[in-house]
């Protein structure tokens, strides 16, 4: 493929994929953890390169030789090991399904016929009657052109692994000059195991923060809605419209719930990934069955019924640690200004003089101090308190927090003596 792009090797892509199918099928049993997506990253580029300069029946060509090739391994539960390869297998799937919606010519069988037989009936909607079939070992394909609005698909039975999907599309403004401008496709994608690719649990937290655990428990089934570009170089992008516009209606069977903590739940998601990003507010969740849960969405984007359970982790809690060292030593230094205080208080009247007048202040002020300081420690101050701690910045920026004592300062006047404070001999 290296010298098929530089020039120097005289075959075409179609020849390149043909020897990749070759490979696929005769390694495909045997592939190591991950060699899958080695094989899905070369077929990206060759797709790639093929688009840019094959002709269109090249293209259509090589579209069906790559999903082939992808069922091939898919075959395999141990070819791919990665978010990243996941996601590939996926893009493939979507544009090799988008170009191969004209080659898919092969007549589709009785039962198909059946499941897909809904006719234009009195209310003049547009019926799929030309659905376009690829069924693999591995996925269901199938594509439509929307040819007019209102406009309604369904598919049953065996040619969806035993689920049902009903999609309907209504006379919107939008929606109608779209479709009356360009061409527009329906593309539905039923993956028979890629649930086994995906990891078995997910871990979330929902929005009021509640941890949740998710299982998916059904065959993942994707539809997309296109306005196909087939004349410019852009790509083809998926239309995303409202709820009320276009939806699909999904009943799947699914596994049953281990215990009732378990509730099925509908997910939808872009592309099915190894990250928990399966949202369960989009669409909405009908349980038929213990086993059977309808599940009504909107039209663009991957499906699957989830089970999901709230995760009670019990609550630890946190015992405080009180300094019981330091609380002692600030009562004994309470106490110890108490008793200096008092001792003080009958010298001061018997002699006044105002060296023990400071020493009684400092006291208290100490007693005082230690007093908040202990109610601190312990924890006992009343909630409206909270002024005592605050924050401090401290040098260079640092944020401090702790106690604030508040100096109080008293002022006496002519506390002692009428002309003042006697003075020491």
């Amino acid at each position: 493929f290296r010298g098929l792009t530089y020039g120097y090797q005289k075959t075409n892509g179609s020849n390149v994929l043909q020897s990749c199918l070759k490979f696929a099928s005769t390694h495909g049993a045997t592939f190591l953890p991950g060699e899958g997506g080695i094989l899905l990253a070369l077929l990206q580029e060759v797709f790639t390169y093929i688009e840019a300069t094959g002709t269109r029946h090249e293209q259509e060509i090589a579209s069906d030789i790559i999903l082939r090739i992808v069922d091939v391994v898919m075959q395999n539960k141990a070819s791919l090991n990665s978010q990243q390869q996941i996601k590939q297998l996926q893009d493939l799937v979507q544009a090799a399904a988008l170009n191969h919606e004209t080659t898919m010519a092969a007549p589709i069988s009785s039962s198909s016929s059946a499941a897909l037989g809904p006719v234009s009936g009195p209310g003049g909607k547009h019926a799929a009657s030309t659905t376009a079939t690829h069924q693999l070992n591995s996925f269901y394909l199938y594509t439509e052109t929307v040819k007019g609005l209102p406009f309604n698909l369904q598919i049953y039975g065996d040619q969806l692994y035993s689920d049902q999907l009903y999609m309907e599309m209504d006379r919107s403004a939008s929606l109608q000059d779209i479709v009356a401008n360009g061409t527009v496709l329906v593309t539905v994608i039923s993956y028979k195991n890629l649930t086994s690719f995906l990891p078995r649990f997910y871990f979330a937290k929902n929005s009021f923060g509640t941890d949740i655990d998710y299982i998916p428990a059904s065959k993942i089934i994707s539809s997309w809605l296109y306005y196909a570009n087939r004349t410019g170089s852009e790509a083809n992008q998926p239309l995303h419209v409202p709820l009320e516009a276009a939806h699909v209606e999904i009943i799947f069977q699914h596994e049953n719930s281990p215990t009732t903590e378990w509730i099925p739940l509908c997910g939808y998601d872009s592309k099915a990934t190894f990250e928990p990003t399966w949202r369960t507010d989009l669409c909405i969740t009908e349980n038929l069955l213990e086993n059977i849960t309808r599940c009504i969405c909107p039209l663009s984007g991957t499906f699957v019924v989830l089970l999901a359970k709230k995760n009670y982790n019990p609550t630890v809690l946190k015992t405080t640690t009180r300094p019981i060292l330091v609380v002692i030593s600030c009562g004994c230094c309470f106490l110890q200004s108490c008793i200096a205080f008092a001792i003080m208080l009958p010298i001061l009247y018997q002699r006044r003089c105002c060296v023990t007048f400071l020493k009684m202040q400092f006291c208290s002020a100490t007693s005082m101090a230690m007093a908040i300081f202990i109610l601190g420690l312990l924890q006992l101050f009343p909630p409206v308190s909270v002024i005592l701690v605050s924050q401090q910045r401290g040098w260079g920026g640092e944020e401090r927090k702790g106690l604030v004592f508040v100096p109080f300062c008293f002022r006496y006047r002519s506390l002692l003596h009428p002309q003042g404070i006697e003075p020491r001999n």
